[in-house]
């Protein structure tokens, strides 16, 4: 495991810990809040699979660098201010 996944893990584990504290109440209060943020992503999963998907295999995952096509692709959506 590399650096990067170990830092991954432990980010996730804390996560869930404080996740596992939660109140059915806070959980479900969180689930609305995050609504409309998860629509996005699953949109935006859905852009990727369909023009990135290849790419992403060949450049990012075989590589054994699977965060590289997410970080490229977060610039991607970054708001345009005017």
């Amino acid at each position: 495991m590399t650096d990067y996944q170990k830092e991954q893990l432990d980010t996730l584990k804390i996560v869930l810990r404080h996740l596992s504290s939660l109140s059915g109440a806070k959980i479900a209060r969180l689930k609305e809040q995050v609504a409309d943020y998860l629509a996005f992503r699953k949109s935006v999963d859905v852009f990727l699979q369909k023009h990135f998907s290849d790419l992403c295999t060949r450049t990012c995952f075989e590589s054994e660098l699977s965060a590289c096509c997410s970080k490229v692709v977060s610039l991607l959506f970054l708001p345009i201010s005017s």
